[in-house]
């Protein structure tokens, strides 16, 4: 089972793990940041709602991570806006949450971006939400799904329905986007783009499924979240609604990934393509855990080959 970390406003992230803040003296000063941040982030007299969402990993999840509805990840409260990033390596097809619905006709969100780098310029993502009183998807949307999505046992279920969201191919503009992501997002070279101002990155936004209607409360819901062709990349991810707390204390899962992805995003320091490499599945060589191998025409491209090392990000921004 996953590690849990415990994030409260009381605590912070140090060396050792989550540790206690100062809560004589210090107590209104350890306040202040969190409740500035809340405010700038609900609102704080601008419309800008999408501007961060809390992570939902203490680090970025990879490979084999949450790869069936057996394994899902638990959003741990539906009700507010939760983010986190993946690299995925062929191990498995799909990336997979679970949620209980809070209420009947409950509005639920799925959004997917990539970082922007040249590599990854060519995945789209879709998404599928499964459960109960979903309505049942038709033949053409079936063989959409890929085959592992298809055949998992909350999809095959007859109990029950879902709801298929697709990337469009055409990404040149930011018609794909609903209207809180348009509010925040611009064409940036021919690309749609959402800059994160906290985290001070650039994302292509490639999918962005709001307002799902998720009927039965109560009810246990999975998302499946994948890249459309079967290939590696990156890609992050965006779930809940555009509701934003930092303070309400949650556990926290932590991923078995060992990669180092300290700069998801690769726009603040020197990552090596081959590290996380864009190559057809199966990987043939499996990508390394390890080292960063050139791969030629199938690859990240560079040459040579260098150590994977450093400390993982957080989970948030996608």
């Amino acid at each position: 089972p996953p590690q849990l970390a415990s994030q409260s406003p009381f605590s912070r992230r140090g060396r050792g793990g989550w540790i206690a803040m100062p809560r004589r003296g210090g107590l209104a000063r350890a306040l202040v940041p969190f409740l500035l941040r809340g405010w700038l982030l609900s609102g704080g007299g601008r419309r800008d709602l999408a501007a961060a969402h809390r992570p939902m990993l203490t680090k970025a999840s990879c490979d084999g991570d949450f790869g069936t509805s057996a394994s899902a990840l638990a959003i741990p409260d539906p009700t507010i806006s939760w983010a986190f990033k993946h690299y995925a390596d062929c191990t498995g097809r799909a990336l997979w949450m679970s949620f209980v619905s809070p209420s009947s006709g409950f509005l639920f969100y799925v959004g997917v971006g990539i970082p922007t780098q040249a590599r990854f310029a060519g995945l789209r993502a879709d998404s599928l939400i499964v459960g109960p009183g979903l309505p049942a998807l038709g033949a053409a949307e079936l063989a959409a799904l890929p085959r592992e999505v298809r055949d998992d046992p909350a999809v095959a279920s007859s109990a029950n329905g879902a709801l298929l969201k697709r990337a469009p191919a055409d990404q040149s503009t930011c018609a794909h986007l609903g209207p809180t992501m348009q509010r925040s997002s611009s064409v940036v070279n021919g690309r749609c783009d959402f800059y994160e101002p906290y985290g001070r990155t650039n994302s292509w936004r490639v999918l962005d499924a709001d307002e799902n209607r998720i009927p039965t409360q109560g009810a246990t819901y999975h998302v499946a979240v994948w890249l459309q062709n079967h290939t590696s990349g990156k890609f992050g991810v965006a779930v809940g609604t555009w509701v934003e707390n930092f303070w309400r204390r949650f556990d926290i899962a932590t991923p078995s990934c060992q990669r180092s992805m300290s700069d998801f995003s690769e726009q603040h320091s020197e990552v090596d393509p081959n590290c996380f490499p864009v190559v057809s599945c199966p990987a043939d060589p499996p990508i390394s855990r390890s080292t960063c191998e050139a791969r030629g025409g199938r690859g990240g491209g560079g040459d040579g080959s260098s150590s994977i090392s450093g400390s993982s990000s957080s989970g948030g921004g996608a």
